[in-house]
């Protein structure tokens, strides 16, 4: 992490450790109308955890405009000094080419109260079936 505090705050090379739920539509097939609830660990390059993502929601849908399988995507990460929500469209072809994807930030509590900024992620792996890994980076400023 670096940055001024008064006026940016950013964390780059962050490991994400996801781990997620799925919850099928009624058709029980995994696509469209498919929900994600997940939660992750946000560690530092030496492994050491800086916080973690507690209420993550995904909502899988085809977008009309451009025939493309996409999620809108909804996380809070919870630091030892606060927390910043952020929400974005994912897409699924796009992340699983390993393309990152960036989403709005916001501070809403602690140091980070207030700032807005970006959180980027880039998938780098998968650990199994319900685990994903991924490069995350967080940027805010007044």
């Amino acid at each position: 992490m670096s940055g001024d505090t008064s006026k940016e705050i950013r964390f780059t090379g962050l490991k994400e450790v996801s781990h997620i739920q799925m919850h099928l539509p009624e058709s029980g097939k995994e696509g469209p109308g498919t929900a994600v609830t997940f939660h992750c660990e946000l560690l530092d390059a030496d492994g050491k955890q800086l916080g973690s993502t507690v209420e993550g929601f995904a909502l899988v849908y085809l977008d009309p405009a451009d025939q493309r399988v996409k999620q809108r995507v909804t996380g809070t990460d919870e630091f030892e000094d606060g927390s910043v929500y952020w929400s974005g469209i994912v897409d699924l072809e796009s992340i699983i080419k390993g393309e990152p994807q960036i989403t709005r930030a916001f501070g809403i509590s602690g140091r980070y109260r207030g700032k807005i900024g970006t959180r980027s992620l880039t998938i780098v792996g998968r650990e199994d079936a319900t685990t994903t890994v991924f490069t995350t980076e967080i940027a805010l400023q007044d």
